[in-house]
């Protein structure tokens, strides 16, 4: 799931996020629904709305790891690191099969200078 997400026209990503609307106020517990509004707002970068749903979608499905790299991008995204680094761990440690979270887990770490811990990812 959360491939590094092409960036569409605002204006196609203001229309999915009025559909996604409707759909979550008609299913307001569909954790697919709340994490495709999250990667969209986290498009239109709206990164506090993307963290609210992104976490509800967690909550609703706390097993699933896809949502944890995607909370990692929005965290990152946010400038907050530490916690990035967190919810990419908790992928990682959900066994997530993504070369992508990989890569974005070997980079959160060489923003903080920790090139050891990197290379651990990069391998």
């Amino acid at each position: 799931m959360p491939k590094m997400v092409e960036m569409q026209p605002e204006e196609l990503l203001r229309q999915s996020l009025v559909s996604l609307n409707e759909l979550i106020e008609k299913n307001p517990l569909s954790a697919i629904a709340l994490c495709r509004r999250a990667k969209t707002n986290y498009q239109l970068n709206d990164n506090e709305n993307a963290l609210v749903d992104i976490n509800q979608a967690m909550f609703l499905e706390p097993n699933n790891p896809s949502y944890s790299f995607l909370k990692s991008i929005i965290l990152f995204n946010s400038g907050r690191i530490e916690e990035a680094i967190l919810a990419s761990e908790d992928a990682v440690a959900a066994e997530l099969e993504d070369p992508l979270l990989y890569t974005h887990l070997a980079n959160l770490y060489l923003e903080i200078d920790s090139l050891k811990r990197a290379k651990i990812y990069i391998n």
